[in-house]
């Protein structure tokens, strides 16, 4: 249940979630090496997402909106989904 949790924040971008979950991985199992791997990696990846930010921040592509419910609703009416 917690590796699904971390693929869908890594899917989100939403890396200091991710990396949380990696530490509670890592709490139940230390000796997890691909945890240890992907806390690292996440870690790079912080790192370079704020740095890329910082020198586009006004036309930042990687700050999302929060899509509400109703936008949602609407877009699977169009679309013929339930």
């Amino acid at each position: 249940m917690l590796l699904n949790l971390k693929r869908t924040y890594v899917n989100m971008h939403s890396f200091p979630q991710a990396r949380d979950v990696t530490e509670l991985l890592l709490a139940v199992n230390p000796s997890a090496l691909t945890e240890l791997r992907d806390r690292g990696l996440l870690a790079y990846q912080r790192r370079t997402s704020r740095r890329r930010c910082a020198t586009c921040r006004p036309t930042c592509s990687s700050r999302r909106r929060p899509t509400s419910t109703k936008t949602i609703a609407t877009s699977r009416r169009r679309s013929g989904s339930t």
